[in-house]
């Protein structure tokens, strides 16, 4: 009788694990497959120069069964419209934020407090006084070795005459003030002289009026695509080397409006950014990690290279 006793506990303590295991499972399924809702809030968001990075978020999206809501934005100038759209996104109930700060400069306490509230992801550049102990993530580019790659570029490409007549657009986001510190620390290092530096292009035709140069840099995608475009009717045309990942960009790169470009690798920051925050909503005890992604030196002779081609045109399966 003792036995039979036994053996009955036995089964039921067999039955009992197999239920609770089959109920863990089945949890574990429902929420892999339940779709989570990301937005993604970017400056001017129908630009072209979200190509790439739209085409990493759409792969990471299908790889890991969320539902993305690309937020329509138009240029936002400060942060407080920015604030705004990222309010309005967190009051609807989405889950997560994937964010491109247009500034740095008044986000840092109201960053860190909405970290607190909802996932948040930064792309492209971190905040400039980051916090060690942030509690948001980020994915950016590898702005120091950009910088030092166009500066570099530039060096290779020019004589020795050109060298020493560079102007410099630096436009005004974080991403473009490090790689400003790279390339000048370079151009330093090899003893290479700047002839002047402007913030926008809407003071380069009065600079090159009073101080023409040979080789002009532009550290970011707009400024790049804006400078391409006001110096198309001048009757001595500057090189024109710059950071940009845009279409048109590519296209005068392809027309040789721009003579070289360094490319960072949008479509990596797209599905890196997506498939960390896709992880953590899925299991909390995830820990998401800040990520530097790469970058592609091109000019017009590697330009339909198999591997620039891979990046240039991605495809999302």
């Amino acid at each position: 009788m003792k036995n039979n006793k036994l053996y009955i506990s036995i089964i039921v303590a067999l039955v009992a694990a197999l239920l609770i295991l089959v109920s863990q499972a089945t949890q574990a399924s429902a929420s892999s497959d339940t779709s989570h809702q990301v937005s993604v809030i970017v400056n001017d968001s129908n630009s072209d120069r979200w190509i790439r990075f739209r085409a990493g978020l759409d792969q990471a999206a299908k790889d890991y069964n969320i539902n993305l809501n690309y937020v329509t934005t138009t240029k936002l100038g400060t942060f407080s419209q920015e604030k705004a759209v990222i309010d309005k996104e967190v009051a609807n109930g989405t889950e997560a934020v994937i964010l491109q700060l247009v500034n740095d400069t008044d986000s840092q306490d109201y960053i860190t407090d909405m970290s607190h509230k909802t996932t948040l992801a930064i792309v492209e550049a971190d905040l400039e006084d980051s916090p060690s102990n942030k509690s948001y993530s980020v994915t950016q580019d590898d702005n120091t070795g950009m910088g030092e790659a166009l500066a570099q570029m530039v060096i290779d490409r020019s004589d020795d005459s050109t060298k020493e007549n560079i102007g410099i657009v630096t436009g005004d986001s974080y991403s473009a003030k490090a790689r400003y510190q790279a390339l000048a620390n370079l151009f330093a290092e090899k003893n290479i002289n700047v002839s002047w530096m402007v913030t926008a292009t809407e003071e380069l035709p009065f600079k090159l009026s009073e101080q023409p140069v040979t080789t002009i840099v532009a550290l970011d995608n707009d400024t790049l695509e804006e400078a391409a475009a006001l110096l198309k009717d001048e009757k001595q045309k500057p090189q024109l080397y710059g950071v940009g990942c845009s279409d048109k960009s590519i296209y005068y790169l392809d027309n040789g409006k721009i003579a070289g470009m360094i490319v960072p690798n949008e479509y990596t920051m797209g599905y890196l950014s997506l498939s960390k925050v896709a992880m953590y909503l899925n299991d909390h005890l995830y820990k998401i990690t800040d990520s530097t992604v790469d970058y592609f030196t091109i000019t017009k002779e590697n330009l339909y290279s198999t591997e620039n081609q891979k990046m240039i045109f991605p495809i999302v399966g």
